[in-house]
């Protein structure tokens, strides 16, 4: 029977991971983005929703197990087979979100967790098939776009600059616009004033490319500096004001750079 992770227990690895099966059919997150103009008019917002972008390692990742667990989903009202782990790894972030993976599919769950009866409950458990289109399911993410699809492996991270060859994750503090851009999948922000959309491309302006890549310390720092600048981060989350701006990380990642929102330029989409 599965159990949770817990603090007693040793961390385990995020294994490797990688949706270029999903490249034919050309996701927005693998697109070069380096000589796009600029959207002058949402640039020159930013300095109104400024704060510190974090990099926190603590997204997880396991390989599925070869047996189901029985998942109630309390939102849709269905019984659900998830091939969850002995010891499940969950993000501790509010939303109690697990992400697992085969050679063949992808799982998000979000508010997992064990009952008193034996099974499991989550409000809401997705699977793709990898080499089928992304689109056809809708992420638990705010945007919509599956979490680990703009996530950098360790290993990715470990080979330095360019070894992240896609856009990461951008998690906005508090909210965002309800519009999104053109091929995203939707939008759950509600302040029609923001600066920012779902789907929103930001990349490191050049003077900032040029001042991070001096502080950098680490390869996982020069691959994140890398991918900022040649292939930007997207919106496809919002979170607490207390959270603040951030960058999904793997868990384990190993990322000193500090970064801000103002550091970013947005891209014509």
């Amino acid at each position: 029977m599965p159990r949770p992770l817990m603090q007693w227990d040793p961390t385990p690895k995020v294994p490797p991971l990688s949706f270029s099966r999903w490249a034919q059919f050309s996701p927005p997150w693998f697109d070069l983005v380096a000589g796009r103009d600029v959207d002058t008019v949402r640039t020159a917002r930013l300095p109104e929703v400024d704060d510190v972008v974090r990099l926190s390692p603590t997204t997880p990742l396991q390989n599925a197990a070869r047996g189901n667990t029985t998942v109630i989903g309390f939102t849709d009202y269905k019984v659900h087979r998830v091939p969850l782990p002995g010891v499940v790894w969950i993000l501790k972030n509010g939303d109690d979100q697990w992400f697992g993976q085969s050679a063949t599919h992808y799982w998000e769950a979000s508010a997992l967790g064990p009952t008193l009866l034996g099974w499991w409950r989550a409000d809401s458990v997705r699977v793709w098939d990898v080499t089928k289109p992304w689109w056809e399911t809708m992420s638990v993410s705010g945007g919509g776009v599956p979490i680990w699809a703009m996530t950098p492996t360790p290993d990715e991270l470990a080979r330095g600059a360019g070894g992240v060859r896609h856009s990461l994750a951008l998690t906005l503090s508090t909210n965002y616009s309800p519009e999104k851009v053109s091929g995203w999948m939707k939008s759950d922000g509600t302040d029609p004033t923001h600066p920012l959309r779902s789907g929103e491309c930001l990349r490191l302006t050049d003077v900032a490319h040029q001042r991070r890549l001096a502080e950098a310390q680490t390869p996982d720092d020069f691959a994140v500096i890398h991918a900022l600048r040649f292939h930007g981060c997207r919106v496809n989350d919002k979170g607490s004001r207390v959270a603040g701006h951030n960058l999904r990380m793997p868990a384990g990642a190993n990322v000193t750079v500090r970064l801000r929102l103002t550091d970013f330029e947005v891209v014509v989409s």
